[in-house]
């Protein structure tokens, strides 16, 4: 469970560092959907499933503000 928190938050950080919001809005809804997906395959109950979707929509998009503000530093440094 935690390695899918890194991998989600590695994506958000590409994202954040190479695309903008409408590729963040697309990746969130498959990061829903594929979050209660697996959580469904485990069979945890229903609480717990969307706890652990929020966490990974917090992961991603926690990595795209990381990546915003990594890009934003970067062409700051490059003027």
């Amino acid at each position: 469970m935690a390695w899918s928190l890194v991998s989600v938050g590695m994506v958000g950080l590409l994202i954040g560092l190479r695309y903008r919001v409408s590729a963040l809005i697309a990746a969130t809804l498959l990061t829903v959907i594929a979050g209660f997906g697996a959580m469904w395959f485990l069979e945890l109950p229903g609480q717990r499933r969307l706890m652990w979707t929020l966490f990974l929509v917090i992961a991603l998009q926690g990595g795209y503000m990381l990546g915003l503000v990594l890009t934003m530093l970067w062409h700051a440094n490059s003027r």
